[in-house]
């Protein structure tokens, strides 16, 4: 019997994220002022050229500050769990793609044996990285190395792993076990 379940989860928008897009849109306004002068001062019978360089302006402002528009997709079919990053509701993007049984230590995100261990590459694909409820997988990815990917599954998505999981990383999360 074949397994898929998926979720998805929104990535919550922060000050910092408001504070980028903001920068973005003035700076925006800003080079297609700067544009047009330029334009009408020395060239000034081109000032059709001149809308045509503010739309540009304003069009790459605006594309780029609805790149912090961030969803991301959780799916496990059968032994494998895929994680997919969705930019603005236009472009998906694969951040992992690991068969379950691969993921060597799976746990809270505020657990302290994250601290100890070398991650070469982190991954945040959650809601917000400082919730209790978010859960980090590590793992050997051939192309990084040692990488972390901190998500937030629900119950459905966690069922759904739990087959393939070491049986160390189930007795740890599921019956609350500490491994020595």
């Amino acid at each position: 019997m074949d397994i898929f379940i998926e979720q998805m989860v929104k990535k919550k928008r922060k000050m910092v994220d408001y504070a980028l897009v903001a920068i973005i849109i003035m700076l925006g306004l800003i080079l297609s002022a700067l544009a047009v002068y330029l334009i009408l001062l020395f060239i000034p019978y081109m000032i059709f050229m001149s809308f045509i360089i503010v739309f540009a302006f304003m069009f790459f402002a605006i594309r780029i500050a609805q790149g912090t528009k961030l969803e991301y997709e959780y799916s496990v079919t059968n032994q494998f769990l895929v994680i997919d990053k969705i930019i603005a509701k236009r472009r998906r993007k694969n951040v992992v793609d690991i068969k379950i049984s691969n993921i060597d230590t799976f746990c809270k995100i505020n657990d302290k044996r994250l601290d100890k261990m070398k991650i070469n590459k982190s991954v945040f694909a959650c809601e917000d990285y400082e919730d209790e409820n978010t859960y980090v997988i590590v793992y050997h990815d051939p192309k990084f190395g040692t990488k972390a990917v901190a998500f937030n599954p629900n119950d459905e998505v966690l069922t759904a792993m739990r087959p393939y999981l070491k049986g160390s990383i189930v007795a740890e999360i599921y019956y609350k076990k500490k491994q020595a």
